[in-house]
Parts: C-alpha cells; sequence; structure tokens
C-alpha cells in the first residue's frame, strides 16, 4: 500500500478497522482469520500486517475505536432533548441495547486481555475516551446550573458510570428492565443532584 497522497495511510487504517470491525462482530474473535479480513479488503495479509502486528491487536483497535464511536452518537442522541431526566432514561435504553449487541466482542475482548495484559492498554483507551465524554458532559451542565452536587466532575463521572454498569449487569443476571430503569433514573437524579420530577 504506497503512501499516494498525505492522510492516506490513516484512510488505510480506517478502512481495515471498519471492516475487521464488521467482521469481527458477525462472527467473534476466535471464528474470524485474517484471511477473510484480508479478502474483504481486496488486499493481502501482509498489507494488514503493516498497520497491526497480530490479529489481537487488529481486533482491540477496531472494537475500540467502532464503539467508541458509536458510544458518542449514542451519547448525544440520548441528550439532544435539552432535558436531564428524559435523556438520562434514553441513555440507560441506550446502554441496555448497546450491552446486548456488543456482550460477545466484550468476552472476547477480556479473553483476549487476560491472555495478554500488555494489550490491555488498548481496551482501557476505550473506557477512559468515555470517561472524558461523560465528564465534559457533566463539567457542562455544572457550568449552566443544570447539575446541582458537591462531587467533582470525576467522581459524578465514576459513580454514574458504575451505577449505569451495575444496573446493566444486573439486568443480565435476572433484574427487570423496568425496575433497573426505575433505580437508574433515581440514582443518577440523587447523584447529580437534580430536583425530582413525576417521571
Amino acid at each position: 500500500m504506497p503512501k499516494l497522497y498525505p492522510g492516506y495511510k490513516d484512510e488505510v487504517r480506517k478502512r481495515i478497522i471498519l471492516v475487521a470491525f464488521e467482521i469481527f462482530l458477525a462472527k467473534g474473535f476466535e471464528k474470524t482469520t485474517m484471511d477473510e479480513i484480508a479478502a474483504q479488503l481486496g488486499v493481502t495479509k501482509p498489507a494488514i500486517y503493516r498497520y497491526y502486528k497480530n490479529k489481537e491487536e487488529l481486533f482491540l483497535a477496531s472494537v475500540a475505536e467502532s464503539m467508541m464511536a458509536e458510544f458518542e452518537k449514542t451519547f448525544a442522541r440520548s441528550f439532544e432533548s435539552g432535558d436531564l431526566m428524559t435523556g438520562a432514561g434514553r441513555f440507560f435504553d441506550e446502554l441496555l441495547e448497546f450491552d446486548r449487541k456488543y456482550a460477545a466482542l466484550g468476552k472476547d475482548m477480556d479473553s483476549i486481555i487476560s491472555r495478554d495484559v500488555s494489550l490491555r492498554e488498548g481496551a482501557s483507551h476505550l473506557h477512559s475516551q468515555g470517561m472524558v465524554l461523560m465528564r465534559h458532559f457533566f463539567w457542562e451542565h455544572k457550568k449552566q446550573g443544570t447539575i446541582h452536587t458537591i462531587l467533582n466532575d470525576d467522581e459524578l463521572t465514576v459513580i454514574c458510570t458504575a451505577l449505569a454498569n451495575g444496573l446493566i449487569n444486573s439486568v443480565g443476571h435476572g433484574l427487570d428492565t423496568a425496575e433497573a430503569k426505575r433505580l437508574w433514573l433515581l440514582g443518577f437524579a440523587k447523584i447529580a443532584g437534580i430536583e425530582s420530577k413525576s417521571r
């Protein structure tokens, strides 16, 4: 893949990520081969290896980048109405769907990292990007006066993330979805210091 113009390498990398992610999502990590990815791209495996040293690295990069892009869209879509509690409810619904859609990829990611901890940085990048997005959101709303809490932005982000993840995990273990959402909204309102309204 010769460098034809500035930005070419980044375009190729993004194309590899996109195609690889689609195949990983459809087949899972173990059943996907680098030959399939190369064939879908119309290139040789060595061409992919110029960008990613192995299938594990490509998997983590493609999952982290693709899922983060979708999470950003999900977050923006959830809170577009401007009402925080309505947005929080939509966000929880979207997170449940996000979790269902990507549960298998999450298990694959955990398995890869458990075998090679040097790859942990690729997975932690996804988490840290999501935290930065949420931290900025809370900072903006505190500045606007729509969130009233003594918690700093980092504390607020970590606690809300832990609450949402814990409830979504509980849904996976049998907690009623409507009850999980009710608890999320109650917790979100309390943590963020939002005056409760009838919901």
